[in-house]
């Protein structure tokens, strides 16, 4: 097993994903929103430099989807991500979907978004500081085992707490982070 560094509960998907790469296989990550498909795919990335990424998946154009075609044609390994499987959720690059092996994302489980937490923490210097009881645990149950959640409310409950020196209810954090999020900003 490969050590991927930052990522939490997905070593072995990890390995699953690179070990397809390897083989020349193409890879598509499918998932909901926030669950991590980006991080798996820059991991992966770095793991087998020659693949060809295409995150998100949805949003490629007619000239990219066709040079997509033709790099496929012609050997290239392609490793994508998207929120469905589905071809008319995908789509222009859908036709080329029957070529890539399908790799579902899911959530992490408490202990794993915990120290995702924790490690998103530690990462702003807030190791030395004491969290109330039972927040950890309740910042887990708010993120719904997506660690992009897990990492918006981290990143707002260290905000709010380095402004006014208190802990923001995870809940409170999240609402607030997601609120700040939106409108979303179209893709580039």
């Amino acid at each position: 097993m490969q050590d991927y560094g930052h990522l939490v509960g997905r070593d072995a998907l990890l390995d699953e994903i690179v070990a397809h790469l390897r083989t020349g296989r193409s890879v598509l990550l499918f998932g909901p929103a926030g669950v991590g498909k980006t991080a798996l795919v820059d991991a992966a990335a770095r793991a087998c430099p020659d693949a060809v990424v295409l995150d998100p998946f949805e949003h490629v154009g007619a000239a990219e989807a066709g040079r997509a075609r033709l790099a496929l044609d012609r050997g290239a390994i392609l490793l994508a991500a998207a929120r469905t499987r589905q071809r008319r959720g995908i789509g222009r690059v859908g036709r080329v979907l029957w070529r890539l092996r399908t790799v579902r994302v899911t959530p992490l489980v408490e202990r794993d978004l915990r120290l995702l937490l924790e490690r998103r923490l530690q990462d702003a210097q807030a190791d030395s500081l004491t969290l109330p009881p039972g927040w950890l645990h309740e910042a887990a149950a708010a993120c719904d085992g997506l660690p992009g959640r897990a990492a918006l409310l981290a990143d707002e409950a260290m905000r709010r707490w380095r402004a006014d020196g208190r802990w923001t209810p995870p809940a409170f954090a999240l609402a607030m982070a997601r609120a700040e999020a939106w409108p979303p900003r179209p893709p580039d």
